[in-house]
């Protein structure tokens, strides 16, 4: 019995710390952020737009950076100057624009 529980035990603490790793990690959620901002650049063919963009809340601090489109339509329209809003979703810490489209 002995012998058993010093096999079992490990092997069951290594498994309830693997669940546990995986139930609590964030990077493997999916989230929305709302995006504002202005054009910088927009890249039709990569998909991709750069944006001066504001703060982010729960994600980053105002900067300019380039994101991904989810694709060429997304971006239709835009020009560099344009102010812009839409939405940003970051799945395996990857931000992919979604939305984007003229703002007043």
């Amino acid at each position: 019995m002995k012998l058993l529980l010093s096999l079992w035990l490990p092997l069951l603490l290594v498994g309830a710390v693997v669940i546990g790793c995986r139930s609590g990690s964030e990077s493997s959620k999916e989230k929305i952020y709302e995006i504002k901002g202005i054009v910088v650049a927009v890249d039709a063919k990569k998909p991709s737009a750069k944006l001066d963009h504001q703060d982010i809340p729960g994600f980053m601090m105002a900067m300019e950076m380039e994101f991904d489109a989810a694709s060429p339509k997304v971006l239709e329209g835009l020009r560099p100057g344009d102010k812009v809003q839409g939405k940003l979703k970051v799945a395996d810490g990857k931000p992919i624009i979604t939305v984007l489209e003229k703002s007043p």
